[in-house]
């Protein structure tokens, strides 16, 4: 009974913000994310066509609305699904603490349904990123690191207050991951704060579930939550770290070798410059160790995720923490970069 009032309110909103009737409404779930949560994703169904409803919390207003401008920004450049305007011309619609956004649904699958080859994969993503790098970002050419340390110690330091008043066996674990964080940030920030890397514009999560290819071959790239503008090289590394990433399998199927290869596929296909390219993995570790927003989620926010991820999260660390010197020597050796 609950699950049809939950469709039933779903087809309520969708007929008062954009006045499509008859319709009906059914769960679209997507279990590759860790970040998703139940009754996220809904498919409505007229006589004619589809749309896929996104539904969040009312506290990510801020982050929708970042996601439409980007959408905005680069939809002359990518095929993305259309957002579907409102009765009153809106891009999302609001109702009892939640924001509604309607999408243009695509007819096809995504390319970890089809099972792409790697190389095939990374092709895909290469010619992506390419017209990022056309696209027109703000007068700040290079990334400003200290603002990220600055947004990841005031996280960190309200985490670990939170943290330290729980003793129980998972807190106690994830207390320990977020002193390795602030100890490792620390020990890095004065070699990180000394480059300077061009910002580009990126997607933030190029995954092959977010690459559709629909019937007629046509490429279309979805889920533009994390993008903004960033570093290119970051995107790419992201693409290659969990593609190979198998937390099914020893050491989550991570190893040096794949992850040189298909870095150097991708960067040999980019004209990234030589002071990015000789310290991705500098770059990319430190990435990775300032990304708590997954720890906030789960202790500030309490929003019910799978805490066995941030398990994962830590391995993954200490994994690039043994091995991104390994991963850079080799990397410059193929690249030639002294």
């Amino acid at each position: 009974m609950e699950k049809k009032n939950n469709l039933e309110n779903i087809k309520d909103v969708v007929n008062h913000a954009y006045g499509i009737n008859p319709i009906s409404v059914s769960r679209f779930n997507l279990i590759f994310s860790k970040f998703t949560t139940t009754d996220h994703h809904f498919l409505v169904k007229t006589k004619k066509e589809i749309f896929f409803v996104k539904r969040y919390e009312i506290s990510n207003l801020e982050k929708i609305k970042n996601e439409i401008r980007n959408i905005n920004k680069v939809s002359n450049k990518i095929n993305i699904p259309r957002i579907v305007k409102t009765k009153t011309k809106k891009n999302y619609f609001t109702a009892s603490k939640n924001i509604f956004v309607l999408y243009q649904y695509i007819n096809g699958k995504n390319l970890k349904e089809m099972r792409v080859s790697l190389p095939y994969f990374f092709n895909v993503i290469c010619d992506i990123e390419k017209k990022f790098l056309k696209v027109k970002t703000s007068k700040q050419i290079f990334y400003r690191f200290h603002s990220r340390i600055e947004r990841f110690e005031t996280k960190a330091k309200k985490l670990l207050k939170i943290l330290e008043r729980d003793s129980s066996s998972p807190v106690i674990e994830n207390k320990k991951y977020l002193k390795f964080l602030i100890k490792e940030v620390e020990e890095m920030k004065s070699k990180i704060l000394a480059l300077n890397i061009k910002q580009h514009f990126i997607h933030g999560d190029l995954l092959m579930q977010n690459i559709i290819l629909d019937q007629k071959e046509v490429f279309w790239v979805v889920d533009w939550e994390k993008s903004h503008e960033y570093i290119t090289s970051i995107d790419i590394l992201k693409s290659v770290l969990f593609t190979i990433f198998d937390p099914s399998k020893k050491n989550l199927n991570l190893n040096i070798k794949q992850m040189v290869k298909w870095s150097e596929y991708c960067f040999k296909r980019l004209p990234l410059e030589n002071e990015e390219l000789a310290n991705v993995f500098d770059v990319y570790y430190f990435h990775f160790i300032t990304g708590i927003d997954f720890l906030e989620k789960v202790y500030i926010k309490k929003q019910s995720l799978n805490k066995k991820m941030l398990h994962e999260d830590f391995l993954i660390s200490k994994w690039l923490k043994r091995n991104k010197a390994k991963l850079q020597t080799n990397l410059n050796k193929i690249l030639l970069i002294l």
